[in-house]
């Protein structure tokens, strides 16, 4: 498979235990960091390989002066893969997330590197429909999500 430049870093996910507490906190730490707070839901969500109905997230989409997005994450519905980081790991930096229109092309890329894809999702919602995975390297452990850039209707 050939190989292509990643896309420009999206955002940096952080799991947290409540998102208007740490958006309070972010936007003191950061001092000009300015958020969207909104209830998410996907249209489909599975975890572990597993359909998850009523997937349900509170996020605060945080966008700090240099550019810079964070993603604050509460888990709403319980034994989701955000809920068990939280309360395993008590929250903290989760993933790192790449926006592309190549959605398909990085899907198949990171299963040729045999990823562990751990969470995915698809949206269908004012932006339009988009979808994203969660995938995470065997040799790291680190997780990166790709996000489907919205395709208007």
């Amino acid at each position: 498979m050939e190989k292509k430049v990643f896309p420009p870093l999206g955002h940096v996910g952080i799991i947290v235990a409540n998102v208007d507490e740490s958006v309070k906190h972010y936007k003191q730490l950061f001092a000009a960091a300015e958020f969207a707070v909104y209830d998410f839901s996907p249209k489909k969500a599975w975890y572990k390989g597993e359909e998850v109905p009523e997937y349900k997230l509170r996020i605060g989409m945080g966008k700090l002066d240099n550019g810079t997005s964070i993603e604050l994450i509460q888990p709403v519905t319980p034994g989701t893969l955000h809920d068990d980081y939280l309360r395993q790991d008590g929250g903290g930096i989760h993933h790192i997330a790449f926006y592309t229109d190549e959605y398909d092309w990085w899907r198949a890329y990171f299963a040729s590197q045999q990823a562990n894809f751990i969470f995915e999702a698809e949206i269908d919602d004012h932006r339009g429909y988009r979808r994203c995975f969660y995938a995470k390297d065997i040799g790291t452990d680190t997780i990166v999500e790709f996000a489907q850039i919205p395709l208007k209707k």
